[in-house]
């Protein structure tokens, strides 16, 4: 399986090296490479993958009333 996942990602190196270099020069002067998350979700493919300074969830809020 990690010989197969290794080789798509090949095909797409250059794109991931872009979005990744780009999420470290976010961090500013921290080296704390904690701060870059990954948000996986099912469907699509990898070159819809994309950096955000926030992110969403895909979720329903709930509220509860008090009485």
């Amino acid at each position: 399986m990690t010989l197969r996942i290794s080789k798509i990602l090949n095909r797409h190196k250059d794109f991931f090296a872009i979005i990744a270099i780009a999420a470290v020069k976010r961090l500013n002067k921290s080296t704390d490479l904690k701060a870059i998350q990954f948000i996986k979700k099912l469907g699509g493919c990898l070159t819809d993958s994309f950096l955000d300074d926030g992110f969403l969830l895909d979720k329903n809020l709930v509220y509860i009333s008090q009485n």
